[in-house]
């Protein structure tokens, strides 16, 4: 055997053992590789490398098809909102349908009914007792859903609450209460109602302002009522109005 041959795989040998890993000697003939060792544990992941340039702009998608229907439904309910035709992979072709609660009409220039009647014409009473004189309204306001077909009487054409007011001046020679009412057909609505014990010869003035509640039909007059003769008392002018709050 050759000495040098053998020296050198002593050689080998030794250095192999060192790092924990045997080393066939290669310098002699005929030596073989031994078997590859088991794999090592796997050592800890790298640094996260640098984001990569952003990509191109897609294409822009199709703009979707949207149809908005107001449908009549019950008052104060909420909208309903129905999507139809979802296909996820898709771009286009997707209809909206709203289902818009339809509420109601809304009243005309912001009041749905008014009306007013008014005189500037001097007037004597004629009644002379107590029971109420209805008072001439020969002039016509505007109107809006209340009739004035009646003579001197304002007609209610809707169900709802009212603002009524009116201004009477009457004279009278005597020193005794005259009352002004705003009377419902034959009955007199308490509210108003205002009565003045005048100076006697001077012009005085019945004022008065309340909200009722009034109904389709509903037929509102003035009139004037004494303590105990109305014929010594004469209307100077009145005017008498009427709106619906609601």
């Amino acid at each position: 055997m050759n000495n040098s041959c053998e020296y050198q795989k002593a050689y080998n040998y030794v250095k192999s053992y060192q790092k924990n890993a045997f080393i066939q000697g290669c310098c002699c003939q005929n030596a073989q590789t031994g078997p590859t060792g088991p794999t090592g544990p796997i050592g800890e992941t790298g640094p996260t490398g640098p984001t990569g340039p952003t990509g191109p702009t897609g294409p822009t998608g199709a703009t979707p098809a949207i149809t908005a229907t107001a449908t009549a439904l019950p008052a104060g309910e909420d909208p309903n909102v129905v999507v139809s035709d979802i296909n996820t992979r898709q771009v286009s072709g997707y209809n909206l349908e709203f289902q818009i609660p339809q509420g109601p009409t809304g009243p005309a220039n912001g009041l749905n009914a008014y009306g007013g009647l008014y005189t500037l014409t001097d007037q004597p009473f004629t009644n002379a007792n107590t029971n109420p004189e209805t008072i001439t309204l020969e002039n016509t306001m505007t109107t809006q859903n209340i009739t004035t077909t009646t003579p001197n009487t304002l007609t209610i054409q809707n169900d709802g609450t009212y603002l009524i007011s009116y201004t009477a001046i009457i004279n009278n020679t005597n020193a005794e209460e005259v009352t002004i009412n705003v009377s419902n057909g034959a009955s007199n609505i308490a509210e108003g109602q205002t009565a003045i014990t005048p100076t006697a010869n001077t012009d005085t003035t019945y004022q008065n302002t309340f909200i009722t509640q009034l109904n389709s039909g509903d037929e509102i007059t003035l009139t004037a009522t004494a303590a105990t003769n109305l014929t010594t008392a004469t209307l100077r002018q009145a005017t008498l109005n009427i709106i619906q709050l609601n």
